[in-house]
Formats: C-alpha cells, sequence, structure tokens
C-alpha cells in the first residue's frame, strides 16, 4: 500500500479489501473533441504510467493530450512506486516497478473509459461553486486553505443524471499507516455515497489543492466512523449546492496542455537526511529521485461551459492553487477549479517560503524553491492559450 513510510507498511503486504478502490471515468464529446476524465483511487498518478494508460485508449478516441487522469490521492490503494518504470533496481524497503502490476491497473483504468466512450449520448451541464464550508482545516497550523467547492452536474436531455464532479480540498488520510487494507478513504465513501442516491450515475471526486489540507469535522471515533461522518458532511454540501445551480445548458468542450520546463530534479536537502526511514543511504535516495523525477511535466486543462479543470502533477499546498484559481479570474474564468494530482507527479508543489521553512511538504518536494513559480507559469501560459 502507498502513502506512508512506516513500519508497518514495510513489514506487511495489504492483508485484505476494506472496500473496492476504483476508476472512475467520464467522457465528454462536442463535434471532434473527445476528453476523458478520469478519478483513481491511488495515491498519486506516476507520468510515465499515464502515458502508458494513454496508449490503450484508440478505440476511445480519446488522445494523449485529452486523458484527464487524477489520483485521489488514498494512502491505502496500491503503491503507485510500482507504477513507475523509471524505479528500478529497488530503494531500500520502497516497492520497485513491477511491469506486470502496472500493465494490470492501466488496463483497468483503459477499460473504463472505453466503456463510457462507448455509452456517449446527449447531455447538458450545470456548475457551481461554494465557499467556507469548513470542511478542511490547514495542517501546519496556518489560518489558509482553498475552502470552495466546485461541482458539476452532467445530466442527459431526459433530465436523468449522468455524473458529478466534485472537485475540493482535504487529505484522504482517515486511515494511518497501521491499515493494511486497500481502502479509498473517504473519497470512495462519498463517491459511492453520491452513486447511491442516483443509481446509474457515476461521481468523480477530485482532489484539490490538498498538499497541506487536512478534512475537518469528523474527530470522533474510529477511522472508519471518521470517514462515515466526514463523508456524509461531504455529500449534505453537494446536495446544498445542487439548490443554488442554474438550469442545465449546452457547454462547449476543450482540452489542453502546457509542458513545464522543470529542469533537473534538486530534493529538498532533509529528503536523504532521512533515507533510513526507507533502509536505503542517501547517496540510494538522491539516485532515486533522479531516476523517477522528470524533465518536464504537464499543467493540464480542461474546460466545461464555465468551468474550468486546472490540473496540477503534484500536490499544490493551499497557497499555491489559490493563486492559480486567481490567475484564472482575473482573465474571464467564471468557475476555475484546480486539481491535484493529474498526470504526472513531481511530490509536493510549495512556494518558496515553504520550501526554505522545511517542514514535511518541503522534504518530499524535489525541484528547489522555485518548484510553484515553475508550475504556475505553465499555469499563466495555458491560460493564455485558452
Amino acid at each position: 500500500l502507498g502513502g506512508y513510510i512506516s513500519a508497518e507498511r514495510q513489514a506487511s503486504a495489504a492483508n485484505g479489501v476494506h472496500d473496492t478502490c476504483y476508476a472512475r471515468a467520464l467522457v465528454l464529446a462536442d463535434g471532434e473533441t473527445r476528453v476523458a476524465i478520469v478519478s483513481a483511487d491511488l495515491c498519486f498518478i506516476p507520468g510515465g504510467f499515464k502515458d502508458m494508460v494513454a496508449s490503450k485508449l484508440g478505440v476511445a478516441q480519446v488522445g494523449p493530450d485529452r486523458l484527464f487522469l487524477a489520483a485521489t490521492h488514498t494512502h491505502t490503494g496500491l503503491d503507485p512506486l510500482m507504477l513507475v518504470p523509471q524505479n528500478t533496481p529497488q530503494t531500500g524497503s520502497l516497492p520497485a516497478y513491477h511491469p506486470d502490476v502496472a500493465e494490470w491497473m492501466a488496463t483497468r483504468i483503459a477499460e473504463a473509459v472505453i466503456a463510457a466512450s462507448a455509452r456517449l449520448k446527449p447531455a447538458r451541464v450545470q456548475t457551481g461553486q461554494m465557499s467556507g464550508l469548513g470542511l478542511n482545516r490547514n495542517r501546519r497550523g496556518g489560518t489558509v486553505t482553498d475552502d470552495e467547492m466546485t461541482l458539476a452536474r452532467i445530466e442527459l436531455l431526459d433530465g436523468a443524471l449522468c455524473a458529478q464532479i466534485v472537485v475540493y480540498a482535504a487529505h484522504p488520510t482517515y486511515y494511518s499507516s497501521d491499515m493494511l487494507q486497500v481502502s479509498g478513504d473517504w473519497c470512495g465513501a462519498a463517491a459511492r455515497q453520491l452513486e447511491a442516491e442516483e443509481p446509474g450515475s457515476v461521481a468523480l471526486i477530485l482532489n484539490g489543492a490538498e498538499g497541506d489540507a487536512s478534512p475537518n469535522g469528523a474527530d470522533e471515533g474510529q477511522p472508519a466512523e471518521k470517514i462515515q461522518t466526514y463523508s456524509a458532511k461531504y455529500t449534505a454540501k453537494v446536495r446544498a449546492m445542487r439548490l443554488l445551480l442554474g438550469p442545465p445548458e449546452a457547454a462547449g468542450l476543450k482540452a489542453w496542455k502546457h509542458l513545464v520546463d522543470l529542469g533537473e530534479p534538486k530534493p529538498h536537502p532533509l529528503f536523504p537526511l532521512g533515507a533510513g526511514l526507507f533502509k536505503a543511504t542517501p547517496e540510494q535516495a538522491k539516485q532515486l529521485v533522479a531516476r523517477v523525477m522528470p524533465k518536464n511535466a504537464p499543467v493540464s486543462f480542461v474546460a466545461l461551459g464555465r468551468l474550468l479543470l486546472i490540473g496540477m502533477p503534484g500536490e499544490p499546498t493551499s497557497a499555491v492553487g489559490l493563486d492559480a484559481k486567481r490567475m484564472a479570474r482575473e482573465v474571464g474564468v467564471e468557475a476555475p477549479a484546480v486539481v491535484a494530482l493529474t498526470n504526472a507527479w513531481l511530490g509536493y508543489l510549495v512556494t518558496r517560503e515553504q520550501f526554505r521553512a522545511g517542514k514535511y511538504e518541503a522534504t518530499m518536494s524535489f525541484y528547489g524553491d522555485e518548484i510553484a513559480e515553475k508550475i504556475l507559469g505553465g499555469v499563466r501560459k495555458g491560460l493564455a492559450a485558452r
């Protein structure tokens, strides 16, 4: 299982399935444009693995630049390090690339997209945003989070709900490192609840700028009880937002990306010093970063009517996500939503000040103190191309 480096995880593989992890796919088409949005119950999406999925989508007629593949960030799903082709040889106790597992996972995700593509029907969309939900908190004691939920409902022309896209920022970490069963954490629970309320629909839970955001509002009981409480509050906010949406309307569709030149990886100095946690030397930790971290990565965009999804290749902190949304609104985007962990993984996307402060997020940030500026520069250039 991925998401934690701990004695429990290093000593044991998963020993069961608490609740099934899924890839949930929505395919949208408008004339010659066809886009796939996927919410996968994984901790992150390696860039090379995204390409593997894209290579299997010929039947779906979804091009590689029109696959928006995002991880929910559950810490109790398959360890994505097993999906990184460059992750060989094994480093300490961390799992290495497993080609059979990667092939199996890529095929399953591609099958979800192909199945969705085969079910295209005329549809309309409603989009809305609501702030001040109080469902997240800054886990570093700060006062800043992106406390705005974005909802898009895609309805068929007969009024039946086809899909919901919900974007909100909060770590799915109610289960700690001693949880050794597979689970989608609160994201999986919320998706199941939304789908049960409107049978036949699919609920895509996309995580926002969750780099320093923890879930808030469910602090009593065992982890499973907290998840039940939190997902109930989350879905209640989704239901409340439905009442504020305007009438469904036909919507234009566009997808594109901007490739950001990252240069050579420059991990935080504290990362190699923590290599002992996964039974490696500092030099082995540096070599791992050099192998698995790419020289470039995309900022991905999907525009659906008023909605603009801005997919970032890592975990943006609240400050980074809010800056991206501000930039989008300044150029006339009505409903921008930042989606973390989309189409590649660069670790945490932190501000220069956060990198220099050296807290946990900085130690898992691999491109020096300029990473936020580089990614936000990609957002700015991508917005100019919309």
